[in-house]
């Protein structure tokens, strides 16, 4: 009678495991750093388009003369709140409709921050001594007037540095978009100025100046340069 061999288990031997492990890890390294770049430089052309379109609702918001606080008629830039129908327009209890914004700009937190593309997005009207106040529900009632009609500016940053962009981005009543990419910001604890690429102003915090800080160091300090 034939006798038949028991089987025996086949395997992975530890050195060939230890191979598999390797070749994973080395995957890993090249394919992790990859993705995250590419994950920011998107986050960085939404961000960008991004501020284009706040730049042409300001524009729009202005030639409407819609807001007008002295009755002086220079008519005033507007807040995200009020360019999205979200909130009354400043001085009346009338909401733009339609609006020149879609309702995803009225998500701003208490300190008027906007989460868009893993960035932080603020915008600023002056007060009367011309520092840029940000949307928060305390601040809408001392933007100034008379400086509303002349000056804003938009600032937007990553949520992460590295990880959600590398680049923080400017645009102010010019339309002109401004970046910097080695300021440094991210997160809620390092904010960027409302001023940070203009000129001439008396601090970082002032935003009533023309002077855009075009392939030179801004009001913060840091390099700023057009985005193309």
């Amino acid at each position: 009678m034939r006798q038949l061999r028991p089987r025996t288990n086949a395997g992975f031997t530890l050195i060939e495991i230890l191979i598999v492990i390797s070749i994973i890890t080395i995957l890993a390294t090249v394919a992790i750093p990859n993705l995250i770049s590419s994950r920011a430089t998107a986050n960085e052309a939404a961000v960008v388009g991004t501020l284009r379109t706040l730049a042409t609702a300001q524009f729009k918001f202005k030639q409407m003369g819609l807001v007008d606080r002295n009755n002086d008629t220079a008519y005033e830039f507007g807040t995200l709140g009020e360019m999205c129908g979200y909130k009354p327009l400043r001085g009346t209890t009338d909401y733009l409709s339609p609006s020149v914004l879609s309702l995803k700009f009225s998500g701003i937190d208490t300190e008027g921050r906007l989460r868009e593309h893993g960035y932080y997005l603020a915008l600023f009207l002056p007060d009367a001594a011309g520092v840029g106040l940000a949307e928060k529900p305390a601040s809408v009632t001392f933007y100034d007037a008379s400086l509303a009609a002349d000056y804003y500016t938009v600032v937007a940053w990553p949520m992460t540095l590295g990880s959600s962009g590398r680049s923080t981005f400017f645009v102010n009543q010019q339309g002109e978009i401004l970046k910097c990419d080695r300021g440094g910001y991210s997160g809620t604890t390092n904010a960027p100025p409302p001023g940070c690429a203009l000129m001439g102003t008396l601090s970082p915090n002032h935003i009533t100046s023309s002077d855009l800080a075009v392939g030179t160091n801004g009001a913060d300090g840091k390099l700023w340069v057009p985005v193309h």
